[in-house]
């Protein structure tokens, strides 16, 4: 089944680095998050609008943020937890095309 989840706070999912192992930085975040759209859509079974990204689409990117919703529809969820670690990349490696950018400017107007 499908709704919504309302709460008053905060959710938090384990992050602890003493949970995980065979920890690595994300590899060329840009280049996964070029291939995926951000989507803005409206729910076939509420009429609500909503937003977010197509799990078929990152699937084919970064298959193990993409899982069956073992509900009997076939249907799949994203794990958008993970593709927060892509986007943290992103603008760091952004962050730092811009500052590159910012000295090669400077060095052309001087």
């Amino acid at each position: 089944d499908s709704g919504d989840l309302d709460i008053d706070g905060s959710l938090r999912e384990g992050s602890d680095r003493n949970l995980k192992k065979d920890i690595t930085t994300v590899a060329n975040p840009l280049d996964k998050l070029n291939k995926i759209r951000g989507v803005d859509f409206t729910w076939k079974r509420s009429g609500k609008k909503g937003g977010g990204v197509i799990a078929q689409e990152v699937q084919e990117v970064m298959p193990d943020y993409v899982a069956n919703l073992h509900n009997g529809s076939g249907h799949l969820g994203v794990d958008y937890n993970g593709i927060i670690g892509v986007l943290v990349e992103s603008v760091k490696e952004l962050k730092k095309e811009i500052e590159f950018l910012k000295v090669k400017t400077g060095e052309n107007n001087g």
